[in-house]
């Protein structure tokens, strides 16, 4: 048994960016019956058998029962300069530290459990193998770009990412799902971006973020979103709340050197 408290609720979809509870109690983690609440409701791990898309409506019917989430994450590695074991290790260390974030006074309770733990569903490697001979940039020739040469997030979204992706649709499996479907299935609730190219419009955007808005009753307004990135999201929207992140590639560099 080990003593957890949920502390903040990661913002898939729900009405406020993050929500401060204090359930606190004593159960087993991996087991599938992790108890109840106080007030006799259970105690979950998110995503569900039920419940794994961002917008689910099981995620505002049990917003005080989440004792921890575990968010699907895709990541696509453009990042010449290391392999995908390296990329992988990269990633798995921003988890790291975003988990050891989100423990509940950490500094001062060792004993406090990570709310936040990212899962990877999948590292796609869309490095260069090896890049042209006379490539000057750190991301590849697959980086998804513009006719000024900056990143094209809006390309994430059509058929030929989709097919890189490597997720067929099971409707059709002579296909594969697309970046919202993926979204939407609830088979990633996340996407990583790994590029380099810092300080250049190549970067992807810091943040991006189509959200979905809810009434005061906490109730889905269909169809309508809102762009609550750092930078503007590309002019579409999933039919639920889609977020993009850039993985920042400068730490890694430095170790490599260190």
């Amino acid at each position: 048994m080990i003593p957890r408290c949920a502390h903040i609720l990661w913002a898939l979809s729900l009405p406020l960016l993050a929500v401060a509870t204090t359930r606190c109690g004593s159960r087993v983690i991996d087991a599938v019956d992790l108890g109840q609440t106080p007030d006799g409701g259970p105690l979950l791990i998110w995503p569900t058998p039920t419940s794994s898309a961002n917008s689910d409506p099981g995620l505002v019917e049990h917003h005080d029962d989440i004792v921890e989430m575990q968010p699907r994450l895709l990541v696509l590695d453009f990042y010449n300069d290391l392999d995908a074991q390296q990329a992988q290790q990269a990633v798995l260390e921003k988890i790291g530290a975003i988990a050891e974030s989100s423990r509940y006074h950490g500094y001062a309770d060792s004993t406090a459990f990570a709310f936040l733990n990212y899962v990877i569903v999948k590292l796609v490697d869309l490095t260069d193998h090896p890049p042209p001979p006379t490539w000057q940039f750190e991301s590849s020739t697959q980086l998804p770009t513009d006719a000024s040469g900056a990143f094209d997030t809006s390309a994430l979204f059509t058929p030929t990412f989709a097919a890189r992706y490597g997720f067929p649709d099971p409707a059709n499996p002579s296909q594969s799902l697309t970046l919202c479907q993926l979204f939407e299935h609830g088979i990633i609730n996340e996407l990583w971006l790994m590029t380099g190219d810092e300080g250049s419009s190549r970067r992807p955007p810091l943040m991006a973020e189509s959200k979905q808005v809810y009434d005061a009753r906490n109730n889905p307004i269909p169809g309508m979103f809102e762009d609550t990135g750092y930078q503007p999201f590309p002019n579409l929207h999933c039919n639920v709340t889609a977020r993009i992140a850039y993985v920042s590639t400068t730490a890694t560099k430095l170790a490599r050197f260190a």
